[in-house]
């Protein structure tokens, strides 16, 4: 059986003394696309920033690929984890294409899963209306 891509047992994360997460269990298998729901104030940016190593875990592990992950944002991405936090962090002058292949984002996916983004991939950010 293949290990998980991502992974994280028992995770526990907060901010100084304030607990926010609590023995947090998730699998995401290769080709999977999962969804982290919930109100705000939920804990849904926080298990993010865990998983990313933004924000270090009080207790509990993360794994990539079946292996312990690094500690920090920039060995995770070295160890092949992909992270785009919520803010609309684009390049203005890039297209739409250029900005998803620059996030390492594999375009036929994106568009399989968000077939609307086809009619927008030439298009630059200053050009687009959400």
């Amino acid at each position: 059986m293949t290990a998980p891509l991502i992974a994280a047992e028992g995770l526990c994360a907060g901010y100084g003394s304030l607990p926010v997460l609590l023995d947090v269990d998730l699998q995401v298998a290769g080709g999977e696309m999962v969804a982290l729901l919930g109100s705000n104030g939920a804990g849904k940016t926080t298990t993010l920033m865990t998983l990313a190593g933004a924000l270090p875990a009080t207790r509990g592990s993360v794994a990539l690929c079946g292996k312990p992950a690094g500690r920090g944002v920039a060995r995770r991405v070295r160890e092949g984890l992909g992270f785009l936090p919520e803010q609309r962090a684009v390049f203005m002058g890039l297209t739409v294409r250029d900005n998803l292949r620059l996030g390492r984002g594999n375009v036929d996916f994106a568009l399989e899963a968000f077939p609307d983004l086809e009619k927008r991939l030439s298009a630059r950010r200053s050009d687009v209306r959400w």
